[in-house]
C-alpha cells in the first residue's frame, strides 16, 4: 500500500530538493504541506504535492523565478504555459549571447595581460618586428585636434567610441587604436593634428552585412607590412620608442608610407598602474628601391 503522507525528509529524498528549500517554499506560500502535526509541527506532503515539487524543481533548473513558477502552478492553461516557455527560452538565449560576449572579452583581456607579463618579465624579447596586419573592422571617430599633445591619453574619446559600439549592433573584439594622420612625431609637438580614435569590432549575432550596422564610422583597416615596437610603461615616455622605431626604419632602408598607429594593448581601461601600460607602435613601411 502506497503512503498517503510523506514527511519533509521523505519528500526531500524523493525529489532531491534540500529540506531547507522545501521549508522556504512553505514560508513563501509556494507549496504548503497538506498536513502539519499540531503537536510536533512536522510537515507532511501528499503524493500529488511531491509531483508539484518535481515541477517546481524542473522549472527552477531552467531558471524560472519563484513568481513565474507561482503563476504557472496557478494557471494550468497550456497555451499560457507555452507562451511562458517561449518567452523564457528567448530570455535564456539572450543570456547565452551575453555570457558568450563576457567569455570572449575575458579571453581578450587575459591574452593582453599574459602578453604584458611575458614582455615585462623578459619571456618575450621586446624587439622591433616586421608584421602583417590582416583586414579588421574598426569603429572610428576622426577629428582635427587643436594643439594636440600625445602625452595625454584621451579617455573621454575612448569612452565615446565604446558607447557608439554598444549602440551600433557591434561587439568590441580587440583593442583601442589611435591613428595619426600627420607627419611622424607631429603628435608630440603641440600642433593641430588629424587624429582617429578606433576600436576593433565585429558585428553582433544576427548582423550579416555592413548595411545592418547602425554606424557610418566603420573602416576596414589592414597593413601589409609594418615595423612595430611595444612600449612598456608610462605613456608620457612613448616618444622615445617612436624615435627608436623611426631610426630603425631609416637605418634599414625602409620608408614610412602611411599614418602611424598606436594599439593600446594594456591601457588605462585595464589597469590603474601606468607602469604596466603596453602600447604597440605600428608604422606602415615599404622597402626603398635601390
Amino acid at each position: 500500500m502506497q503512503k498517503e503522507r510523506y514527511s519533509i525528509g521523505d519528500a526531500s529524498k524523493k525529489c532531491h530538493i534540500p529540506v531547507q528549500t522545501i521549508r522556504y517554499y512553505d514560508d513563501i506560500d509556494l507549496l504548503k504541506p497538506q498536513y502539519r502535526d499540531t503537536n510536533s509541527k512536522y510537515r507532511y506532503y501528499s503524493k500529488s504535492q511531491l509531483t508539484t515539487l518535481m515541477i517546481i524543481r524542473r522549472l527552477r533548473d531552467i531558471d524560472f523565478s519563484i513568481n513565474e513558477i507561482r503563476e504557472i502552478l496557478t494557471n494550468t492553461n497550456l497555451q499560457s504555459y507555452e507562451e511562458r516557455l517561449l518567452n523564457h527560452k528567448k530570455s535564456l538565449e539572450n543570456t547565452m549571447q551575453t555570457l558568450k560576449k563576457s567569455v570572449s572579452i575575458c579571453d581578450d583581456l587575459l591574452a593582453k595581460i599574459q602578453l604584458g607579463r611575458k614582455l615585462n618579465e623578459g619571456e618575450i624579447p621586446n624587439v622591433i618586428r616586421l608584421e602583417n596586419f590582416p583586414k579588421r573592422m574598426l569603429l572610428c571617430q576622426r577629428e582635427t585636434m587643436k594643439l594636440y599633445c600625445n602625452y595625454e591619453v584621451s579617455l573621454d574619446r575612448w569612452y565615446n567610441i565604446l558607447m557608439e559600439s554598444f549602440s551600433s549592433n557591434l561587439f568590441v573584439k580587440g583593442n583601442v587604436f589611435v591613428i595619426y594622420h600627420c607627419h611622424p612625431l607631429d603628435q608630440f609637438l603641440m600642433k593641430d593634428c588629424d587624429v582617429e580614435f578606433c576600436i576593433q569590432v565585429i558585428p553582433e549575432a544576427g548582423v550579416t552585412t555592413e548595411t545592418d550596422i547602425d554606424s557610418n564610422h566603420i573602416v576596414n583597416w589592414e597593413c601589409k607590412l609594418a615595423a612595430t615596437l611595444c612600449h612598456l610603461g608610462k605613456y608620457t615616455d612613448i616618444i622615445q620608442s617612436h624615435i627608436k622605431l623611426l631610426q630603425w626604419i631609416n637605418k634599414n632602408g625602409y620608408s614610412v608610407i602611411g599614418p602611424i598607429s598606436e594599439e593600446f594593448i594594456i591601457s588605462p581601461l585595464d589597469t590603474n598602474d601606468e607602469n604596466l601600460y603596453l602600447t604597440k607602435i605600428i608604422v606602415p613601411i615599404e622597402k626603398n628601391q635601390k
